[in-house]
């Protein structure tokens, strides 16, 4: 027996007429917003943070066939500004793949607006996309060159891809299903082991364990081209990418330095057998686990209550200096000069937009665990737990737990939207009420 679905089925890719006038609005007001940061704010210069630079030459490097060492990410980020920049040329690379970014961030609307149409309404879909439009951390996102947005546009467009065939699921489907997560695990490797909560959603929804193998045997070989290439190339053996016993050791230690953690190794930072030596600094510092445990949870509960993005702008951290108050003064005038610190206005807006997804999202999460309606979102809240749990075990980062906030953002607007039904409800019963006992006072 297969799991009941509830929502809306529908086997196409096509938004309905009835709202794409709403949808293409939000879209339009997305690109006018993302050009005015990029052309007018930053005017073409990188938002601050990450490798753009290291992307930028050796994606170039890997596509011209000029690279002469192995690189530890996966190769689609690399290949597509290498690309851009054999196409456009290398002058101006930063702003065409600033306003390139633009395109990513509209598939990444049409799929959540998509993907709330599917599992929730219309409305909250078009709310979704609508916030995602207009919130300053995803605006900002748009003039930074690094993974992040075409990440997200991959990723939520496979989950788009996903929710709209899963009903009628073939082989063609399970076929498309596992391309897509190959190359989006290609472009992040933290992705790596997603897919099988996928299949276990097949499995549970309709009992498809043919096309669930199928769709898994598909992602391994999207996967190990990366892997192939590798071996006949350099003779070494990766899947997908290198860095995760990094990021192991840099959570477990809480050492993010790439010079101290070479002090750390050592002779094996010399030699080169780094790998070896983070396993043996994690297996160390799990002998302590309760201050591993520690060391976690707080590395986490930091990256998730963070807003990303922050670093566009200058100063001490809002957080720090709002703690600083609190702990220290706590009166007005001291509170007063904190709204005077560096940028504080600006990243107040940031925090503002972030802790209303965060706390609604997560209040959705609730809900749908109430509504015992888990199993059908797997692909959404499961891909959230999953990103949660590899960080637990991974350094955390507040750019590495920004692509859950898309969906949180979707189930913060079907919260919303419940809400509001709920009052709208109690006030047409209220004044129901009101007009009864007026009549019956007449």
């Amino acid at each position: 027996m297969t799991v009941s679905t509830s929502y809306q089925s529908t086997k196409t890719l096509i938004i309905p007429p009835k709202h794409l006038g709403w949808l293409v609005a939000i879209l339009l007001l997305a690109v006018a917003l993302r050009l005015f940061f990029i052309l007018i704010v930053t005017r073409g210069a990188a938002v601050p943070g990450g490798d753009t630079a290291w992307y930028l030459e050796y994606g170039y490097q890997l596509v011209v066939g000029t690279l002469e060492n192995p690189v530890q990410p996966g190769p689609v980020y690399l290949i597509y500004v290498g690309l851009m920049q054999v196409i456009f040329g290398r002058a101006d690379i930063k702003i065409i793949l600033q306003v390139a970014n633009i395109a990513w961030h509209l598939l990444l609307m049409v799929a959540i607006y998509a993907l709330g149409r599917r599992y929730f309404s219309e409305r909250a879909g078009l709310l979704a996309a609508l916030f995602i439009a207009v919130n300053p951390i995803f605006i900002i996102e748009a003039g930074a060159i690094l993974t992040e947005s075409m990440y997200l546009g991959l990723l939520f467009g496979a989950l788009w891809y996903y929710a709209a065939t899963v009903e009628s699921l073939n082989w063609r489907h399970a076929l498309v299903i596992g391309v897509l997560f190959g190359v989006a695990s290609l472009t992040r490797i933290v992705l790596l082991a997603f897919p099988l909560l996928l299949a276990l959603h097949m499995i549970i929804m309709k009992r498809a364990w043919r096309l669930a193998a199928l769709m898994l045997i598909v992602y391994a070989l999207t996967v190990s081209t990366w892997t192939f290439y590798n071996l006949a190339r350099w003779n070494r053996f990766i899947i997908g990418g290198e860095g995760l016993t990094a990021f192991a050791y840099m959570g477990a230690t809480g050492t993010t330095s790439q010079y101290e953690i070479d002090a750390d190794l050592g002779d094996a930072a010399v030699r080169n057998e780094r790998d070896p030596a983070f396993i043996a600094g994690v297996l160390e510092r799990l002998r302590n686990l309760p201050d591993y445990l520690r060391t976690r949870v707080g590395n986490l509960a930091w990256a998730v209550t963070q807003p990303h993005n922050t670093i566009f702008y200058p100063g001490e951290s809002l957080k720090e200096l709002v703690a600083k108050w609190w702990a220290t003064d706590r009166s007005f005038g001291g509170f007063i000069s904190v709204t005077q610190g560096d940028a504080f206005w600006s990243k107040l807006v940031l925090y503002c937009f972030h802790f209303f997804a965060l706390s609604l999202g997560f209040i959705g999460i609730l809900r749908v665990l109430i509504q015992r309606r888990f199993w059908l979102l797997l692909p959404l809240i499961g891909y959230v737990a999953y990103t949660l749990a590899v960080h637990l075990v991974l350094y955390a980062h507040p750019r590495y737990i920004f692509p859950i906030t898309p969906i949180l953002i979707l189930l913060a607007m079907d919260t919303v939207e419940a809400w509001y039904s709920a009052w709208d409800v109690r006030r047409h019963y209220t004044a129901a009420i009101m007009t009864v006992r007026l009549d019956e006072a007449k």
